[in-house]
């Protein structure tokens, strides 16, 4: 009887790569679930989605509006009604992905994965009423016009109370505030470190 020791060394290794391969998976799933659930965390309990998700009655927790009465919700003028933030939630949930090791190198090394929302993925969430910027990347970059707006109930407004008028009423801007680039950092860091 003649045995192939080139064959059977291929279907031992092989089988035990993939042994190994399941456990690095395994191990790197659970990883990666616990940095997503508390970057899901980090999103719902931000001042901004707090005070967002408070709607037009929320009080001005991000202090985005240089002391200004109002809200986010109003300023930014949200649809009376909807809920932004799950929007946010939602698309960090369909962005937000592993991707499994699918070999482990001459060295023992794999490479495990994963996808988290781009810049231009926040597009798909804007501002009411500039269609091609992000009210996601706008809380970061700023938003124009603060200086007209004016925290009133108005059947004009969107939200049903703020609205923008022709005159400044006062000289002041929006003040710019870390948002999800800050809690995308920490989720990547908590799977790369």
């Amino acid at each position: 009887m003649k045995v192939n020791l080139n064959q059977m060394a291929s279907e031992v290794f092989g089988s035990g790569k993939r042994f190994f391969l399941n456990i690095i998976n395994d191990y790197a799933s659970r990883k990666f679930q616990k940095a997503k659930l508390a970057l899901i965390q980090d999103v719902a309990t931000h001042p901004v989605s707090i005070e967002i998700n408070g709607g037009i009655d929320a009080a001005n927790i991000s202090h985005t509006l240089s002391g200004r009465k109002g809200n986010l919700f109003s300023f930014l003028g949200f649809r009376a009604g909807t809920k932004p933030v799950d929007d946010l939630l939602f698309l960090i949930n369909q962005t937000v992905k592993f991707i499994p090791a699918t070999k482990i190198s001459v060295f023992g090394l794999s490479e495990v994965n994963f996808t988290y929302p781009s810049r231009g993925d926040f597009l798909q969430l804007p501002l009411p009423w500039e269609p091609g910027r992000s009210w996601v990347t706008a809380i970061e970059d700023g938003v124009s016009n603060l200086s007209y707006y004016i925290f009133k109930e108005s059947e004009s407004s969107r939200s049903g109370r703020g609205i923008q008028i022709d005159n400044v009423v006062r000289p002041i801007g929006f003040s710019l505030t870390p948002y999800m680039s800050p809690i995308l950092e920490k989720f990547k860091l908590a799977l790369n470190g």
